[in-house]
């Protein structure tokens, strides 16, 4: 499989998951003429990349990977790789909601914890695992019933990653 690559299309590189190929595009263009969301780019593309190369601790509580049900494990997978891709696009609270949905599948996921350590700033015991499909479905209800609409789209967008299969979310 030959990539198509392109020595300036950092977004390309985005889009095939080829982070650090992405940060190379981006930090060999001139820092004067590097956009403010440029630079923003440059510092998450770090934080995934730190997060990437995160290797599983050895005395970890979690269950290894191989441990966990195949079910579980590609939902984790699915949702782990919105999360980056919502992250990198600048929209941080729903891929935050999407790695503690992360959580409450796979408690104390190694990849998820450090993530929101690193990129969020929020060490074990500073959020709420919770089941963000019933919080987001309830809340947005009562969003849309009060008249704040974006508030509930915004809900609803997360539950769109989270649940597509699910009919209730559809309507």
């Amino acid at each position: 499989l030959i990539a198509n690559f392109d020595d300036n299309d950092y977004e390309l590189a985005i889009d095939e998951k080829r982070y650090t190929d992405a940060l190379k595009i981006l930090n060999n263009k001139d820092e004067k003429k590097q956009t403010v969301p440029e630079k923003e780019l440059i510092e998450s593309l770090k934080v995934v990349l730190e997060v990437e190369k995160f290797e599983w601790p050895k005395n970890s509580m979690a269950m290894k990977e191989d441990e966990v049900d195949p079910e579980i494990l590609a939902r984790v997978k699915k949702y782990y790789s919105e999360s980056i891709k919502n992250y990198l696009g600048n929209r941080r609270t729903i891929a935050r909601k999407v790695l503690i949905q992360i959580l409450f599948i796979y408690p104390d996921y190694p990849k998820a914890v450090f993530f929101l350590t690193k990129g969020y700033n929020m060490p074990p015991g500073s959020f709420k695992v919770e089941d963000q499909v019933t919080k987001l479905i309830r809340r947005s209800d009562n969003y849309f019933y009060g008249g704040n609409y974006m508030k509930s789209a915004e809900d609803l967008e997360v539950l769109a990653i989270l649940e597509r299969q699910n009919p209730i979310v559809y309507e």
